[in-house]
């Protein structure tokens, strides 16, 4: 069952700026982690700790399997959910800090794993990923469910929409440019050739390719976005009051609310379908450029380690 105006204390005026601030930046942490994931997974997988190219897909599915499943179903208990805290921001709250537990394992090599089967590497990454995932969608389903809560003006809705999607494309260029100098000046040739001109064979010692030497720099940069993210995600918790739930007048009578849409309705409304396809096709079209960009550049035009960088910061 999904919220109606009679189901919230929402306000109709227009928010103050620093509320649509303090909701703005409530989904960094998840655009920063998001951004790593598609983006560097595969090539952190495959290059830095050696994976087998079909074991790292294997764990991306894992992710996006979990995903898939948790959203609908977090969906459905957010509405459900009776918090002093707030329904939307104690799941929020729940996200952020499954995120915060989970992602700098997944970019960390596993302990004490030399010669191990295959199977416990998937095993131990798959459940940091899957941990990840159930948080990252705790974060996103409550965090898109709190706009009609905080305001009923459709203006405004679309207003903090647009805030949000917009601390989203800062979040990616901030990862990506951070990699970028890290690519260039960590474990790269780049980084002696300036020091040591003298000697000929430093530009070319060197490793132009991303590889094994380049873990803590992954490492580095998750930990880098968590605590980033982390400081974002307190200034929403503390900055977005969310309004109190009104019972509904007709709870004792049994009777159904005319006003409320409830979930199996939306299967009867063909923009639903639409929606769906259209947005279903966009984000196909985005992660999976995301994903395999990086690997292309890197495998197949057989481009420097810095190269996984520049299709997303030029």
């Amino acid at each position: 069952m999904l919220s109606s105006n009679n189901d919230r204390d929402a306000v109709s005026h227009q928010l103050p700026v620093w509320r649509r601030f303090t909701y703005g930046v409530g989904h960094v942490l998840n655009d920063l982690c998001a951004s790593m994931w598609f983006s560097y997974l595969l090539v952190y997988y495959h290059f830095v700790i050696s994976l087998p190219n079909t074991i790292a897909g294997v764990l991306l599915l894992i992710g996006q399997l979990v995903d898939a499943f948790s959203t609908p179903v977090i969906g459905y208990l957010c509405d459900k959910t009776n918090c002093v805290y707030g329904r939307r921001k104690i799941w929020h709250l729940t996200g952020t800090i499954c995120v915060i537990v989970s992602f700098p394992f997944i970019y960390h090599v596993c302990f004490k794993c030399e010669d191990v089967p295959v199977a416990y590497l998937v095993l131990y990454y798959g459940c940091f990923i899957a941990l990840f995932q159930f948080g990252w969608a705790c974060t996103q389903i409550s965090h898109l469910a709190l706009i009609p809560d905080l305001t009923s003006d459709r203006n405004e809705q679309v207003g903090l929409n647009s805030i949000r999607y917009g601390f989203t494309v800062l979040a990616n260029l901030a990862v990506s440019v951070s990699m970028w100098q890290l690519l260039d000046h960590v474990n790269s040739p780049n980084a002696h050739s300036s020091s040591d001109t003298d000697t000929p064979s430093n530009t070319t010692s060197g490793n132009t390719k991303i590889n094994a030497k380049d873990k803590d720099l992954f490492w580095l940069v998750s930990v880098g976005t968590i605590g980033v993210g982390l400081i974002f995600s307190v200034i929403f918790h503390v900055g977005t009051k969310e309004p109190v739930m009104k019972k509904r007048a007709d709870s004792s009578t049994g009777k159904k609310d005319d006003t409320v849409i409830y979930w199996h309705m939306w299967f009867k409304n063909p923009q639903f379908y639409l929606v769906a396809v259209i947005y279903m096709c966009t984000r196909l079209m985005v992660n999976v450029t995301q994903v395999y960009t990086p690997l292309y550049m890197l495998e197949v035009v057989d481009l420097d380690r810095v190269s996984v960088t520049d299709v997303f910061c030029h």
